[in-house]
């Protein structure tokens, strides 16, 4: 369980490496960041750093708790997938989403320009 624990706080630490490294690639390459990138920008950092947190509790938790269950660990992770990872995937996968887009669009009066097509 040690091992799992460990390797998930690695893949979770360079998921968040991942993550942040587009975070700073948003603009390139001609400076352009998009209303929306605007707009779900800080809600992206603050899921980076759940994400780098998590991480860091599951690697310290590997390497030097006392004692790891298998329902904890399923748990956790489990959680953490729930919580952390599928907002993230909505909010990036939103503008290819119909009912996505006109919620964005109803709640924010913006037309919804996520950079594509020009």
């Amino acid at each position: 369980m040690r091992i799992a624990s460990v390797a998930w706080g690695l893949l979770s630490l360079l998921l968040a490496f991942m993550c942040f490294t587009a975070l700073s690639m948003l603009g390139f390459p001609d400076g352009y960041i998009t209303p929306y990138d605007i707009a779900t920008r800080q809600l992206k950092e603050v899921m980076n750093w759940l994400i780098v947190a998590q991480g860091l509790y599951s690697l310290c938790k590997g390497l030097v708790g006392r004692r790891l269950r298998p329902e904890g660990l399923v748990l956790q992770i489990g959680l953490v997938m729930a919580l952390i990872f599928v907002p993230i995937g909505v909010v990036d996968s939103c503008p290819r989403w119909d009912i996505c887009t006109r919620a964005y669009e109803a709640m924010t009066g913006n037309f919804m320009d996520d950079g594509t097509g020009g």
